[in-house]
């Protein structure tokens, strides 16, 4: 939303807060693109970030489905 409403400064923000988080949940990918999301935007770039954020969106669904796997002690798949 940010990113649609012009204010790179709040997608900067917002990205930054995230990376690390990412990161202590093991998206490491994840971390990576948004603080690529955070450069570009600090840097004035919108049409790379909004490019950055469609691969972050992939990346939260991937990371949430690890996530889910491990927390199911039912599913043998989980290891």
């Amino acid at each position: 939303r940010a990113l649609d409403g012009g204010d790179l400064p709040r997608c900067a923000r917002i990205a930054h807060r995230f990376v690390s988080t990412s990161g202590t949940v093991g998206a490491v990918h994840l971390a990576k693109l948004l603080r690529e999301v955070e450069e570009r935007a600090t840097a004035g770039h919108a049409e790379d970030a909004t490019r950055l954020v469609g691969g972050c969106r992939e990346q939260v669904g991937v990371a949430e489905g690890a996530l889910r796997a491990s927390l199911d002690p039912d599913d043998s798949a989980a290891g």
